[in-house]
């Protein structure tokens, strides 16, 4: 590895490592929403507590998502269609927010730092490294937060959506 803990040898990564971003309560409200009192004192817990978290990564080569099984299966290839991604982009997996914290900007302040990441990316490559994710086609209440934080659809089917956020 050098100074800057890059690998030294001439290895194409395809993936850079997770990078996470975490969101720590301080007990500060959010706003003056009655809401929020329920979070003072204990109610929520210690501040200093983690209260959500996302993980996003550099794809510089791009798989194919939810295409055909290889189990033979020809109703699956036609329920989940293959959906090629643009090369290179940032991944965001594994959001999760605390229910307490839930539709406080918890989630836009993670999508936000992903976005940022993505950003600077794009700023060391000289090209656009758009943010990308996929999400339960039933999980309403994030597919409502992506599409406020920018989010479009590449793909949406009753299994998954996909979702591309270009700067």
């Amino acid at each position: 590895y050098d100074d800057d803990g890059y690998y030294k040898y001439h290895v194409t990564r395809h993936y850079e490592p997770e990078a996470y971003f975490v969101a720590i309560y301080n007990g500060t409200k959010t706003d003056d929403n009655a809401e929020d009192d329920e979070l003072s004192g204990n109610a929520f817990g210690r501040t200093n507590e983690m209260i959500g978290v996302v993980s996003a990564q550099l794809r510089r080569r791009s798989p194919l998502i939810a295409g055909p099984s290889n189990d033979g299966d020809s109703s699956t290839a036609a329920a989940l269609p293959s959906v090629p991604l643009p090369s290179p982009h940032v991944y965001v997996a594994n959001m999760r927010v605390d229910d307490k914290m839930r539709r406080k900007g918890v989630g836009m302040a993670l999508l936000s730092s992903a976005r940022e990441y993505a950003n600077s990316w794009s700023d060391q490559m000289g090209e656009e490294v758009p943010v990308l994710l996929s999400v339960e086609g039933d999980n309403f209440g994030a597919i409502a937060l992506y599409e406020r934080a920018g989010f479009e659809y590449l793909e949406q089917n009753s299994v998954f959506c996909m979702m591309i956020l270009r700067h």
